[in-house]
């Protein structure tokens, strides 16, 4: 299925940006003053799992109603 191969792609892509970030802030030690630091310290892994989820969420509700906009849009036009 079309839909279902672009959310696993959104899904693989998200995981290897913020795995990317979550492994390289996790490599230095703690800096308290960047958000991003105490965000992958305290949250973890589940940081990367909380932003595959998002973004493949978001994703499949645009597709959604792309695909329904674009049929009332035939019908419309007949």
């Amino acid at each position: 299925n079309y839909i279902t191969h672009r959310l696993t792609l959104v899904a693989i892509t998200t995981l290897c940006i913020s795995g990317g970030f979550y492994m390289y802030f996790k490599s230095k030690p703690l800096d308290k003053t960047s958000f991003f630091s105490r965000w992958f310290y305290n949250a973890g892994f589940s940081a990367v799992v909380y932003d595959i989820v998002l973004l493949t969420v978001t994703y499949s509700i645009l597709m959604v109603s792309l695909v329904k906009t674009k049929d009332r849009l035939k019908e419309w036009l007949g």
